[in-house]
């Protein structure tokens, strides 16, 4: 463990686990005074993703709030192609779950709460449009039908570089190892790249 300087803007500690093959990066701080080119953020961007892919498949991302991760996400996503999901991302919140295309609401650890209740056909995704408040699914399980969404999405694919910007946020522990056992399902066809503060130690395990 060492820490590393990797661009002018980006500060890291180093963790690389070699059994697990699960990278563990450290945010120190990010810096807005320097200015790097875009010429730097690219080939630092590049040199980490082309390591992964030698290495390992899953990269964590670590650090306090305002160190500069989800900055770094966007760099990321801003230099390279790949399918970013931000941590506040959500569907319309008026599209019936069962009605999304290509999409197998089954495989959600909950779904089988509404089947009991005969909902499974007119449950919502719920949320906010417009300042208007649609009853639905919760802040988690909407998180969970996010994440399932993209699992099902891009596994007939591979090589795919995932980006995800705190997916365990608003997700109770009872649902970590449905996470973490999609984690590594995907991990095995694709590079992903992951930015959190929780459930570390969980991770590190993989």
């Amino acid at each position: 463990e060492a820490e590393i300087r990797v661009s002018s803007r980006y500060y890291f500690n180093r963790k690389i686990n070699t059994l697990s093959k699960t990278n563990i990066l450290y945010f120190i701080f990010y810096s807005n005074k320097s200015k790097s080119s875009n010429t730097e953020k690219s080939l630092f961007v590049r040199s980490t993703i082309r390591l992964k892919k030698i290495i390992m498949t899953l990269t964590v991302c670590v650090g306090a709030s305002g160190s500069g991760k989800t900055t770094f996400l966007n760099d990321v996503y801003k230099s390279h192609k790949c399918t970013y999901i931000r941590q506040y991302h959500n569907l319309r919140p008026y599209i019936k779950v069962s009605a999304i295309p290509n999409f197998d609401p089954r495989k959600l650890p909950y779904w089988d709460i509404y089947e009991r209740e005969n909902k499974a056909n007119s449950i919502i995704v719920g949320g906010t449009i417009a300042g208007q408040f649609m009853a639905g699914l919760s802040g988690g399980q909407r998180k969970l039908l996010i994440f399932e969404l993209i699992f099902q999405r891009t596994a007939p694919q591979s090589d795919l570089l995932i980006v995800l910007d705190e997916p365990f946020a608003g997700v109770t522990d009872d649902f970590v190892p449905f996470i973490t056992d999609r984690l590594n399902e995907m991990r095995k066809k694709h590079n992903i790249l992951l930015v959190t503060n929780d459930h570390v130690d969980t991770l590190k395990k993989m």
